[in-house]
């Protein structure tokens, strides 16, 4: 019933904009004549959808909202199948997407995973837990807009606190044409900010064809993870690239990192595309970690340095 009524105004609400393409090609007073009875049509069809939806609500004493989310929540687990939209999220760039994003992953990961779908949109976001056997799908115009620091980030990592996180987590992917934007309001001033994506004791995980930019840290940590594959993915604009710490099994290739080392407070000591040093957190894993196929460059501001 919901279903219908939503139907019948997103119909109703297209057939004015429908007829302002005709526009200067007809008749202006019949034009306009008919331009007014289709948005009254509009009006009159929003009205009766929420007087109907007021109704069910007494009948049923749950809101729209609720039995809207019970069933999707239902039809996802069936088909393993979660509609960011479905959980509330509006992909505007002006409300917060992080509850909507969120329930879609826990309920993907509640039943026994699957794939967590945005439409293209731009979502804005706080820190986002991944959790084991989802797969997050962003499709092709979408954009995930950090808006916030928020409280996220792996329990006892902070430094590695980012806007997508996982920690002690499997088999989790990434597949994008999508963007990830990182940067936070002055934080490139005040050394505030995220990493944009932080692994801690993750296994099997894959990242692929994914654009990350603007970020004030790093773009990928992944740290004490194995079997970790980063594919195609374009990483710019980062205080760093991609930071491997104590990885088993990373394998990063097609991809391409230009960051800019300067965050505006001096030079970043880890203002490189994949910083390596011979420390204690990195002895032992040579062999480990495997780049192919990559383009490495600063930005052209370093460049100019």
């Amino acid at each position: 019933m919901y279903a219908n009524l939503d139907e019948g105004v997103e119909l109703a609400s297209t057939l004015p904009k429908l007829w302002r393409t005709l526009a200067g090609k007809i008749d202006p007073r019949q034009y306009e004549s008919i331009l007014e009875s289709l948005e009254t049509f509009g009006h009159t069809a929003q009205a009766e959808r929420d007087a109907t939806s007021q109704g069910l609500e007494k009948v049923t004493r749950r809101s729209h909202a609720d039995t809207v989310a019970a069933i999707l929540a239902a039809q996802g687990a069936k088909s393993r199948y979660f509609d960011v939209r479905h959980f509330g999220g509006r992909g505007d760039g002006r409300h917060e997407d992080t509850g909507a994003i969120a329930a879609a992953i826990d309920a993907c990961h509640a039943a026994g995973g699957g794939t967590v779908f945005l439409s293209a949109g731009v979502y804005a976001i706080a820190p986002i837990r991944l959790r084991s056997n989802v797969t997050l799908a962003l499709d092709s115009g979408v954009w995930l807009l950090a808006n916030s620091t928020g409280s996220g980030g792996a329990a006892g990592y902070g430094e590695h606190r980012a806007l997508l996180w996982a920690e002690e987590a499997e088999n989790i992917r990434i597949v994008s044409p999508g963007s990830i934007d990182g940067t936070l309001p002055g934080a490139a001033a005040n050394g505030a900010g995220l990493n944009v994506i932080a692994l801690h004791r993750c296994e099997n995980v894959e990242i692929r064809s994914l654009g990350i930019e603007q970020g004030t840290h790093a773009g990928i940590v992944v740290a004490r993870s194995g079997q970790t594959l980063i594919d195609n993915v374009s990483i710019t604009g980062m205080g760093s690239g991609i930071v491997p710490i104590e990885c088993r099994g990373l394998l990063i290739s097609n991809s391409r990192i230009q960051i800019r080392s300067d965050l505006g407070q001096g030079r970043s000591p880890r203002g490189q595309p994949i910083p390596w040093e011979d420390s204690p957190s990195n002895r032992g894993t040579d062999g480990q970690v495997r780049i192919q196929d990559c383009v490495l460059l600063p930005a052209p501001s370093d460049a100019r340095r």
